[in-house]
């Protein structure tokens, strides 16, 4: 019996292999509230791991990540100047409050991108 009081089967070890993966997670990864590209990749906060660049084809590229404000960053802050001053500059600082986008580390094209608010009340795993 496990450890939560379930029994686990061993994986049948003759099944076939997933097809190709074409993104991994690097670091924790939100549930919900990705913004995926056209290829139907599905983007988080973290740099990720591609299968290939759809720009330069090249193959096993890591993400490099670009945070920065846009105007619903800037509305949040007016927002919270009205409501309370003192923290109207919380969403300047917070991630989940600005744009994101996965740049390929090869040829420096934009992949994909996250919009600001779209994972503010996601569960974490891991």
């Amino acid at each position: 019996m496990g450890l939560f009081g379930t029994d686990y089967q061993n994986v049948d070890s003759t099944a076939p292999p997933l097809a190709s993966a074409t993104a991994i997670p690097v670091g924790k990864v939100t549930t919900e509230g990705h913004s995926s590209s056209p290829g139907g990749i599905e983007f988080g906060r973290q740099p990720m791991f591609i299968g290939t660049c759809p720009h330069c084809q090249h193959s096993g590229v890591t993400t490099r990540i670009k945070t920065y404000p846009v105007f619903e960053t800037w509305l949040a802050c007016g927002l919270l100047l009205l409501v309370f001053w003192p923290v109207c500059w919380v969403p300047l600082v917070t991630d989940t409050c600005k744009k994101t986008e996965h740049v390929c580390t090869q040829c420096e094209e934009m992949i994909g991108d996250v919009s600001p608010l779209s994972d503010c009340c996601v569960k974490r795993m891991g």
